[in-house]
């Protein structure tokens, strides 16, 4: 198959027109784009193969320095800003991944006296995938164990007492992350990441400078 083919459809459109005019690599953009409408569209549209699959994306951008991973994902933005204005406003965290309990109160159910959070539709971008990678290695984090049942759409939470007791039935999150093949290679070793899930879950995509512009 053709990599043109992957193009096709209003997404494939505009990277085709967008391309020429940055340096960001079209299969990086393309990927994000398919992850950030696959968050936008919410866990109403899914479907089945032994389990419940929703739309939501964990996208993993590979390159150099200046590969210019973050440019894929700014230029994405751009579209999904004047598609849907209100969802990149309230579902995007830039900031990437804290912790696995700052992901489970993010989306966090009503309890009590508590509302939470009603939309729980998330998508993190995480410009430094070697932060949660380095998480997970600690055996006192809870991170990638949330990562993975978020990726799957089932409940996540923290079991603690009283008021730091929280869950999310119905999870929607979608991860952008960006790290160089080096990187990636150094930390994963001698790490479970790969056979416990972590990384499986991760659609790992190759970009490089495709130009320079002015």
């Amino acid at each position: 198959v053709e990599p043109s083919h992957a193009y096709y459809g209003v997404l494939g459109e505009f990277v085709k027109s967008v391309a020429p005019h940055t340096e960001a690599d079209p299969l990086g953009i393309l990927a994000c784009l398919l992850c950030g409408v696959g968050n936008a569209l919410g866990r109403s549209i899914h479907h089945h193969i032994g389990e419940r699959h929703s739309g939501n994306l964990f996208i993993l951008l590979l390159g150099e320095t200046a590969d210019r991973k973050g440019t894929c994902w700014s230029v994405a933005r751009e579209l999904l800003s004047l598609a849907n204005p209100k969802w990149v406003d309230a579902c995007i965290e830039g900031a990437g991944f804290g912790s696995g309990q700052g992901v489970a109160w993010r989306i966090r159910d009503v309890r009590g006296g508590d509302e939470g959070v009603a939309d729980k539709r998330l998508m993190v971008i995480e410009e430094e995938f070697s932060k949660p990678l380095k998480l997970a290695k600690s055996e006192s984090s809870l991170l990638a164990g949330m990562v993975r049942l978020a990726f799957d759409g089932k409940p996540i939470g923290v079991m603690n007492k009283d008021e730091n007791r929280y869950r999310c039935q119905e999870p929607h999150m979608s991860v952008v992350g960006m790290i160089t093949p080096p990187e990636l290679l150094k930390l994963v070793k001698g790490m479970t990441a790969v056979e416990d899930g972590f990384l499986n879950r991760f659609l790992l995509c190759g970009v490089k400078r495709t130009r320079y512009l002015s």
